[in-house]
């Protein structure tokens, strides 16, 4: 029989002190890496199993991450017309005078 909208199995939540199942998890990842030997224990696997290593290194990487910047670019012409209609294609005022910041 399904529960009615607004009530579930465990209406005052988990007991306080309860951890969660990451932090569970994260201790026994922490417990097992100071079993196996801790940083130097890891070292010395990673030297034997580099593509392993690699591997569960790249796997704790962020997949995705935003980033703001402000960019000077500066642009070559590979062209003097406009391939659409032969007109000459005119650059930018100042496009040609070096930017100091860019040099």
């Amino acid at each position: 029989m399904p529960f009615k909208s607004g009530n579930n199995a465990n209406p005052n939540g988990r007991p306080k002190g309860t951890p969660n199942k990451f932090t569970t998890l994260k201790q026994a990842w922490l417990d097992a890496f100071d079993t196996l030997g801790g940083v130097e224990g890891l070292a010395t696997w990673a030297k034997d199993n580099p593509t392993q290593f690699y591997k569960m290194f790249q796997s704790m990487l962020p997949r995705e991450t935003f980033i703001t910047a402000d960019v000077a670019a500066r642009f070559k012409w590979e062209s003097d017309t406009d391939a659409d209609n032969n007109d000459p294609i005119q650059p930018p005022p100042g496009a040609d005078e070096p930017d100091s910041e860019l040099d």
